[in-house]
């Protein structure tokens, strides 16, 4: 059977880049360890996974028509999906978490800030209909989507370590080999295993005691 790390061979040149963002700071430490962000405002952390999601909007110029890239991330397990629009209007927003659904499991919340995308009837119908509920950040708050902006800067600094090998590459296939970068080889502090891994196992803990 191959090995994990023969496996993601063709990998492996963007890990020491996944890894740090300075020559003496992991990225998994940036991301996870709350007391490098001081923060002024509430940025609650779900205390199991698909308990809360954030959700946000940043941009990458470089994807042309294609820039508005919607990222989702499990605010306990770090699991991340993003996905490439055209806008930041409520069908997007709805075939962005349609996605992160099928990928990551259904939350039990989400959180995002209170853009009018957000606050669409088609989208509280999507997640009604999920039984999601919906909270907003606190209104010109530069720290109420903390969590998910730090990932936003992550998603960007692979996108760019890998920029090089992947020209002429649609900015989707960018998304997805950024993915599976981040959640099937960054391993995070305290950690064995992969984020997705984790965020798998957390689950199936979680789903063993409902059980009777």
């Amino acid at each position: 059977m191959e090995s994990f790390a023969s496996r993601n061979a063709e990998f492996a040149n963007v890990m020491p880049m996944v890894y740090r963002t300075e020559p003496s700071i992991d990225v998994t430490v940036f991301i996870t360890t709350p007391d490098l962000h001081p923060t002024a405002g509430v940025n609650h952390r779900g205390l199991k996974a698909l308990e809360l999601w954030q959700t946000d909007v940043t941009q990458v110029a470089e994807f042309g028509r294609l820039k508005y890239v919607h990222v989702t991330v499990d605010t306990f397990s770090s699991a991340m999906w993003a996905s490439a629009h055209t806008g930041e209007k409520a069908r997007d927003v709805i075939a962005h978490w349609r996605q992160a659904f099928a990928v990551l499991g259904i939350p039990s919340a989400v959180k995002t800030d209170n853009g009018p995308a957000y606050a669409s009837q088609q989208e509280w119908q999507l997640l009604q209909s999920w039984g999601v509920s919906h909270s907003f950040g606190i209104p010109h708050s530069p720290t109420g989507q903390a969590i998910v902006e730090r990932n936003n800067g992550t998603l960007k600094h692979v996108l760019q370590k890998q920029k090089r090998g992947m020209q002429g590459e649609s900015p989707h296939s960018r998304l997805a080999k950024a993915l599976y970068t981040i959640n099937h080889l960054m391993v995070l502090q305290n950690s064995n295993n992969p984020v997705i891994l984790n965020h798998h196992l957390l689950l199936q803990a979680s789903d063993g005691e409902q059980q009777p």
